[in-house]
C-alpha cells in the first residue's frame, strides 16, 4: 500500500470465537525493508448464548443432568427456577468446557415439580444467557429394597418400601410379558407367568393425580418344574445306584439327597450336578436307600431358588442282568452279564407246568439245574433241559442268581430268558385231547394193505354239516409221519384219498394237542417230523349236507 492510503478487509472468524486481535507494518521496498509489528489491536465481537439446553434423568431422585452445546473460549452459569416466572437462582458458575464432548452440570436436592434451567456464557465481564430454558419434572421417588417374597412356577410375590405421596403403585414387565398390575399395598402377585423365565419388573409410584413416579426395575424369574424321574434308567446294584431324571428346562445345576430313611431332612445332600443322572457310592448291600432330587435355577434369592423335591426308592442288591438264551452249533446256551462281586451262580428254571408267567420265575417251584457255576463263566448250556423236557411243557423260563455274604441275587423279578416250544411242541397229556376223540394207533409197516379196516378207523357222517369228529394219535420223539384221510361207501374197505375216491365230502386237518393252531382244508395229507414225544389230532368235518358215508384216517410212522 502507498503512504496515507487506507486500508480495510473482512475476516472470517472461527465459530463462536467471542474476539479477535491484529497488527500492522510497514514495509518500504522489498520484504527484507520492513518495520515491526505495530501493537495489537482487539476488536471485540458479539458474543453467543448458549444453544440446545437440555434436561435429563440421573436415575436418582432430586437429580437432573444439564447439557447444552460448548462454546470455546467461555465460562458458564447455571441457574434453575421452580416455574417460567419464578425467580432464577444460580446454582454453578464458571464452569468449563470438558476436555471432550460437551459441557454439563448436574442438580442436585431438587423437590418434586417442574423446574427449568437456563446456562449463560461468559467472557471478560460479557455474558449472554440462554433464552428458553430445558424443563425437567421430579416425580416421586421410586420404590426402595425391592425384593421378591414369594416364587412359584406361574407366579411372582413381589414387595417395596412406601414412597411419599404415592397414592398406588403399578407393576409392569419391561418387555410387556404380561398386563401392569396395581396395588394400593406395598406388596403385588403377578400370576398365569411361565415356568423357569426371566421377567425383568417394573415398580413405581402413581400419585393421585395419576402423575407416574420414579421407577425402580428388579430382575426375577418363576420357578422351574420340578423333575420327572427315570425310572428306566435309575439301578440300584451291590454298593452303588444310579438315580436317573429328565431335563428341566432353566435349570442351571440339580441337588440330589439320599438316605436310609424316608425323610429328606436327614438325607445327605449333592450339591451343583449339572448332568441329568448321579452315582451313588459306597452303599450297603440288601438295604432299602430313598432318593430325592431337585432342580435349581440361577435367582438371586438363594432360598427360593429350589423347585420341590421328587423322589423315589431302591434296594441295593446284586445284580445279574442282560439274561438270554440263544442255539448255536446245536446247543442252546444262556448267557448273561453281572453287576457287582459274586463267588458263583445259581442256574434256575420253570416249565408254564410250574404255573408261572411268561416272564417271571417262580422261585417256589423253580428247579436248579446248578448252584456251583463258575465266577468266571457268563454262559451256561442247557441243551439237554429243552431236549429232555418235561413231558406236557409248552415253555420255559430261565434265571440266573448271584450269591454274596450267604444269600442269592438277581436283577429284576423280570430278568430272564423264555424259551416257548411252537407248532409240533404239543402238550403231553391224553386228558387235554378233544372229549371222545378216536384213538388210533400208527403203523410202521409199509403202505401196502391200503384196503384193510385194521389200520383204518371210520365213523359214519350224517348229513350235517357243523359235526366235527375227531381221531388222536401219539406220536414219537424223531420219527415221521404220515397221515391219510380217506373216505368210502360202506364200513368196510378202506380207501386212501384221492379225488375219485371221496364220497363223504369232508374237510380235514391234523394239528397238535392243546393247539388251536392251523385251519380247516380240503386235504387228504399230512407229513412231519415229531420233536417230542406227544398227542396229534386230526380233525374231520363234512362241508358238503347232500352226501354221506364213512370216512377216517390212516397213519403210517416211518424213520
Amino acid at each position: 500500500m502507498d503512504a496515507g492510503e487506507t486500508y480495510s478487509a473482512a475476516v472470517t472468524l472461527a465459530a463462536y470465537a467471542p474476539s479477535i486481535d491484529y497488527r500492522v507494518r510497514a514495509v518500504k521496498g522489498s520484504a527484507s525493508d520492513e518495520t515491526e509489528w505495530s501493537e495489537p489491536k482487539t476488536v471485540q465481537i458479539n458474543l453467543f448464548p448458549p444453544r440446545n439446553i437440555g434436561a435429563e434423568s440421573t436415575g436418582t431422585y432430586g437429580e437432573a443432568k444439564i447439557v447444552w452445546d460448548k462454546i470455546d473460549g467461555v465460562t458458564y452459569n447455571v441457574y434453575k427456577s421452580l416455574g417460567t416466572d419464578g425467580e432464577k437462582t444460580l446454582l454453578s458458575s464458571e464452569i468449563g468446557n470438558p476436555a471432550s464432548g460437551n459441557p454439563n452440570f448436574t442438580a442436585q436436592d431438587l423437590t418434586k415439580g417442574t423446574w427449568y434451567f437456563w446456562v449463560e456464557s461468559c467472557v471478560d465481564g460479557n455474558k449472554k444467557c440462554s433464552t428458553e430454558g430445558a424443563a425437567y419434572t421430579v416425580k416421586i421417588p421410586a420404590p426402595k429394597n425391592i425384593r421378591i417374597t414369594e416364587r412359584t412356577e406361574t407366579s411372582l410375590t413381589v414387595s417395596w418400601d412406601e414412597v411419599a405421596d404415592a397414592a398406588k403403585y403399578k407393576v409392569s414387565e419391561i418387555s410387556g410379558l404380561f398386563d401392569s398390575v396395581d396395588s394400593t399395598t406395598t406388596s403385588a402377585t403377578i400370576t398365569g407367568l411361565t415356568s423357569g423365565r426371566s421377567y425383568a419388573l417394573n415398580i413405581q409410584g402413581i400419585e393421585s393425580d395419576n402423575t407416574e413416579g420414579e421407577i425402580s426395575t428388579k430382575e426375577s424369574k418363576t420357578k422351574v418344574s420340578p423333575i420327572t424321574l427315570n425310572d428306566s434308567s435309575t439301578n440300584f446294584y451291590s454298593s452303588y445306584a444310579y438315580i436317573a431324571w429328565n431335563q428341566v428346562a432353566g435349570a442351571t445345576s440339580y441337588e440330589l439327597g439320599y438316605s436310609e430313611t424316608d425323610n429328606v431332612s436327614t438325607a445327605t445332600i449333592i450339591t451343583g450336578i449339572t448332568d441329568t443322572y448321579y452315582k451313588i457310592e459306597n452303599l450297603t448291600l440288601d438295604k432299602t436307600y430313598y432318593y430325592w432330587v431337585r432342580p435349581i435355577d440361577s435367582f438371586d434369592e438363594s432360598d427360593m431358588r429350589y423347585s420341590d423335591w421328587v423322589g423315589g426308592s431302591g434296594i441295593t442288591v446284586l445284580r445279574v442282568k442282560n439274561v438270554n438264551l440263544t442255539y448255536s452249533n446245536s446247543k442252546w446256551l444262556l448267557s448273561w452279564q453281572m453287576d457287582g462281586d459274586t463267588s458263583k451262580f445259581k442256574i434256575l428254571y420253570c416249565t408254564d407246568k410250574d404255573k408261572t408267567s411268561e416272564t417271571t420265575l417262580d422261585t417256589s417251584k423253580a428247579k436248579t439245574v446248578s448252584d456251583t457255576v463258575s465266577p468266571s463263566l457268563s454262559q451256561y448250556d442247557v441243551t439237554s433241559i429243552i431236549n429232555d423236557r418235561d413231558d406236557g411243557a409248552l415253555s420255559y423260563y430261565f434265571a440266573v442268581e448271584a450269591y454274596k455274604d450267604g444269600n442269592w441275587y438277581r436283577g429284576t423279578t423280570t430278568d430272564g430268558a423264555s424259551y416257548w416250544i411252537g407248532d409240533g411242541y404239543p402238550y403231553g397229556e391224553k386228558s387235554q385231547l378233544p372229549s371222545g376223540a378216536t384213538s388210533v394207533s400208527p403203523r410202521t409197516t409199509s403202505y401196502s394193505n391200503y384196503g384193510y379196516s385194521s389200520y383204518y378207523k371210520y365213523v359214519n357222517q350224517s348229513t350235517s354239516t357243523s359235526t366235527l369228529t375227531y381221531f388222536s394219535f401219539k406220536a414219537k420223539k424223531g420219527k415221521k409221519y404220515t397221515v391219510y384221510y380217506a373216505d368210502q361207501y360202506s364200513n368196510t374197505g378202506a380207501y386212501l384219498y384221492s379225488s375219485s375216491s371221496k364220497k363223504a365230502d369232508m374237510y380235514f386237518r391234523c394239528y397238535s394237542a392243546g393247539s388251536n393252531e392251523g385251519s380247516l382244508a380240503d386235504s387228504g395229507t399230512y407229513t412231519f417230523t415229531c420233536q417230542y414225544d406227544a398227542y396229534y389230532v386230526v380233525e374231520c368235518k363234512k362241508f358238503n349236507s347232500s352226501t354221506y358215508g364213512y370216512y377216517g384216517i390212516q397213519v403210517v410212522e416211518s424213520n
